[in-house]
């Protein structure tokens, strides 16, 4: 097997996919999984909700393109485990939350072609990453969700069907039950928990196709909204024709803080960012203009492995003062 697992990578290019491959929006919006927080043994909690997923959408996309992005998924909850990971405790599992709140069940049962992906998906999970799950919890599931879930146990191990529990739509029992492996401090307020700001910042690139390329550079109204993926930077150009233009800018993030940088003409890139604490004060500042040209405000994520950050900008262009 573990020949097969080394083949089946090298043939999907496993090892660079975090660094060489950004899913499609859509695919991000419809399954927004991510880690709230690591229990105090180093396992991340990944939460995985199904609100999102649209099983039409799904049927129009190229399949092998979220199969790639699962294989995404899941080399980002490796990085997580290895994230977490100290001297003493040596971890190489996660905990994973499946929230099936939402889920379209009867287009899911009835649909072979879906249930045909899932079971690929299901098995390459199995095949290359067999004992990645220390632990499952599924959530708000009706009771028709039985049916699907004696589905989905076909194409599992044993050995890992009696990790999972199923937990229902009871909010005092899930939030019992979650607390037994995971503090209340990381667990999302949704279960029970503590931690009001993982929805916040994980779920906000689900209404990224409606916010993209929406923004507002040359005026005193609006502001653009954004989210930078994890492991990337955002640049924002604006062309200066005159010299003495002042650019000032504001901005917040949602939750965890970003880097930031000023790339004037000329420069081939910007100065190393200075990561600021915009989710907790709001980062103002400005520049005089003297020189024309393009100015860039580069907002930097790349320190961040798992963490998209929620960016909120607002930029003047004031002209040059002139006296009459």
């Amino acid at each position: 097997m573990f020949r097969k697992s080394m083949k089946w990578r090298e043939e999907h290019n496993v090892s660079a996919i975090l660094d060489e491959w950004e899913p499609p929006i859509i695919c991000r919006k419809m399954t927004p999984e991510d880690v709230c927080g690591y229990t105090p043994d180093g396992l991340p909690v990944l939460v995985v909700p199904f609100r999102f997923f649209e099983v039409d959408k799904f049927l129009e996309f190229e399949e092998s393109v979220y199969y790639r992005y699962c294989v995404w998924n899941v080399e980002r909850a490796s990085a997580a485990i290895k994230s977490g990971r100290t001297v003493e405790n040596e971890n190489f599992q996660l905990i994973c939350i499946y929230d099936v709140e939402g889920l379209e069940y009867k287009k899911v049962i009835l649909n072979p072609h879906y249930l045909t992906y899932l079971q690929k998906v299901t098995s390459m999970i199995e095949n290359n990453y067999p004992e990645i799950l220390f632990k499952g919890y599924i959530v708000n599931s009706p009771t028709i969700f039985s049916v699907i879930y004696s589905m989905i146990k076909l194409f599992v191990s044993k050995k890992t069907t009696e990790k999972i529990d199923l937990l229902g739509s009871d909010i005092g029992y899930i939030k019992e039950r979650l607390s037994e492996e995971i503090p209340l401090e990381i667990l999302p307020s949704r279960y029970g928990g503590l931690n009001t700001e993982f929805e916040k910042v994980a779920y906000a690139h689900c209404d990224l196709p409606q916010r993209e390329n929406e923004h507002h550079r040359d005026g005193t109204e609006g502001g653009t909204q954004c989210l930078i993926p994890a492991g990337q930077k955002q640049d924002f150009d604006y062309a200066i024709d005159k010299i003495g233009t002042t650019l000032r800018w504001e901005f917040v993030t949602e939750g965890y803080d970003i880097g930031f940088s000023v790339l004037h003409p000329g420069e081939s890139s910007a100065p190393s960012s200075q990561r600021v604490n915009s989710h907790e004060k709001k980062q103002t500042g400005s520049i005089h203009c003297t020189q024309s040209g393009k100015y860039s405000l580069v907002f930097d994520n790349s320190f961040s492995r798992m963490r998209s950050k929620t960016l909120h900008l607002f930029v003047q262009i004031l002209p040059p003062f002139t006296s009459d």
